[in-house]
Parts: structure tokens; C-alpha cells; sequence
């Protein structure tokens, strides 16, 4: 692009902020040109589940229109607008340069540990997919990366986080960062808490092991299938190696993913909650019902 093109493009684009009513989102949709791609519902209840709870924030991505009045730009955000009735502040271009719009929607949308990270706390892929697992009811029908997959959540994941921070970004438990289903550090972190809290109460487990402890045990056994820190005691630690041998003869799903269903994760946490308890069965069976105390319900393990 030469000088004289980027001269043109300066005067002719104008830019500036509007808060944007359904009535005027109406207005602009009407101008959408023809081979604008298709909307996509489910983004559209996001975005409206995001407005109706006042989550929904001015960004840098414009409403666009270009040389020609042609909507290029923004039709799920200003549908959203209609179907939540609430008018929203956008930053609003016009007079774009009609190719513009083959430029758009390249990006990859951000995930929710990038967003949770981007607000200020600092948060892997692996820690978000453990702690929407650990979160998720045990009866759901769905795994809590499913569930818990909107911007709605990102508070609530953080939450979770930021009461079990001291525990999440321990060196120990950070070694494991990398290995295996989140599944085996979702159970994990609800054996933590879980223990943590009965300790604080009196209570004396059968292996004698602290809450940390025991929860690099289980993450040795599970992930590695043996343990580096301590000897194992099969009167109490059976329930570890059964769940991960059942792991190891499952399935591999359509998108080469093992270990990945919610009766997976179902089972994982029953065979947790034995491990806890120091309870060896024979045969690991999935609880009726969630064996642990609610993980957004229990305490703090770091005093947040």
C-alpha cells in the first residue's frame, strides 16, 4: 500500500464510540451484506447471557461497515443486542475498503485461562480444564469443561482457583503439570480440600499422610502407575492403581482423547475418595452419589 492509498483510507474511515439500542441494531443488520457467513446460535446465547449479566464489555473489535453502507462487520454482537434488549457501547467504522471483510474472523477466540489470565491471574490450560472438573456436580451429564465453557464462568473458575492457589502452584504439584487427564488433578484437588477441612476438624486418616502428601502420592500412582516418594501400601493405596488400569485398557474416543467421559471422571473421583479414606476395594464401582464435599462450597485451603 502506497502513501496516496493510506492518505485515502485516513480521510474517508471514520471512527468513534455509539451505544447501540435494539432499535438501531435492527437498523444495522438490515444493511448485512449477502455473503456475510452464517450466525451461529450458541455464540449468540453467550452473548446475550454475557449482556443480561452485565458482563459484556466495549472492545477493540469494531462494528464495520464499509464503502458501500454494508454491514461487514459485528452481526452476532448487534443480534445479541436485540435479543437481550440492552443497548451496548461499540466502537462503530465506517467507510471501510470493501475487503475488508475477507480479513475478518481470522483470529482464534481467546480461551477462558487466557481471559482469567488477562485479568490478573495467572492460570495454565491444564489448571482451568482441572479446576471446571473438579467443580462440575457429579450427577451432570457432562464434564465441567463442557459445563463450565462461558465467559459467564470465568468468575467463578477463578474462585475456585484463588481458594486453592497455595496448593495449585506448589512445586510439587506443579511437576505434574504436564501429564495425563486433568481428571487424575481434578480428584486430586478435591481430595485436598477435602482432607484439609477433616483435618482442621480432628479427624485422623488411616495412612497418617498430610493432605499434601497424599495428594502427590495419588498423582504419582495415577499418572506414572508408581511412586518415587513413598513405598506403597496396598491395604491403602489399591484404589489408585485400579482406576488407572482401567484408564490405561479404555478406548480411545473419535478425537483420540482416553479416559475422557464423565462416567471417567465419575469413577476417578470415586477411586480418589477411596484413596483418601486409605480404602483398597477389589473392584472399583462409581459412587451413587459424590462421595466429597462440594469443592465452591468448602473453605479456603489458603485462607482467599
Amino acid at each position: 500500500m502506497n502513501q496516496l492509498e493510506v492518505d485515502e483510507i485516513t480521510r474517508s474511515v471514520d471512527v468513534g464510540v455509539e451505544l447501540i439500542t435494539p432499535e438501531a441494531a435492527s437498523l444495522y443488520l438490515s444493511q448485512n451484506f449477502d455473503n456475510n457467513r452464517t450466525k451461529s446460535k450458541e455464540w449468540v446465547k453467550e452473548l446475550v447471557r454475557e449482556m443480561k449479566s452485565d458482563l459484556f464489555k466495549l472492545s477493540v473489535d469494531a462494528i464495520g461497515f464499509d464503502v458501500c453502507g454494508r454491514l461487514i462487520n459485528g452481526q452476532h454482537r448487534l443480534t445479541a443486542v436485540i435479543e437481550s434488549g440492552r443497548a451496548q457501547p461499540f466502537i462503530v467504522a465506517r467507510n471501510l475498503p470493501a475487503e475488508t471483510a475477507q480479513l475478518i474472523d481470522v483470529g482464534k477466540k481467546r480461551t477462558m485461562a487466557q481471559r482469567i489470565t488477562i485479568g490478573g491471574t495467572k492460570m495454565t490450560e491444564k489448571q482451568c480444564a482441572l479446576v471446571r472438573n473438579a467443580m462440575v456436580d457429579y450427577q451432570a451429564s457432562q464434564n465441567g469443561t463442557v459445563i463450565f465453557a462461558d465467559k459467564i464462568h470465568d468468575k467463578l473458575v477463578e474462585k475456585i482457583f484463588l481458594k486453592h492457589q497455595d496448593y495449585l502452584l506448589n512445586p510439587r504439584i506443579l511437576k505434574f503439570e504436564g501429564k495425563g487427564s486433568s481428571f487424575w488433578g481434578a480428584a486430586a484437588l478435591r481430595m485436598y480440600a477435602q482432607m484439609v477441612f477433616q483435618t482442621n476438624q480432628g479427624h485422623v486418616f488411616a495412612h497418617e499422610m498430610s493432605p499434601l502428601d497424599r495428594a502427590v502420592m495419588w498423582l504419582e500412582l495415577t499418572r506414572d502407575g508408581y511412586s518415587q516418594e513413598y513405598s506403597m501400601n496396598p491395604q491403602h493405596d489399591n484404589a489408585a492403581i485400579l482406576v488407572r488400569n482401567m484408564k490405561e485398557k479404555s478406548a480411545v474416543d473419535r478425537a483420540g482423547n482416553r479416559w475422557s467421559t464423565k462416567l471417567a471422571l465419575r469413577l476417578t473421583i470415586s477411586a480418589a475418595y477411596n484413596f483418601m479414606n486409605g480404602i483398597s476395594p477389589r473392584a472399583l464401582k462409581s459412587h451413587t452419589y459424590d462421595p466429597f464435599g462440594s469443592i465452591s462450597e468448602l473453605p479456603s485451603t489458603n485462607g482467599y
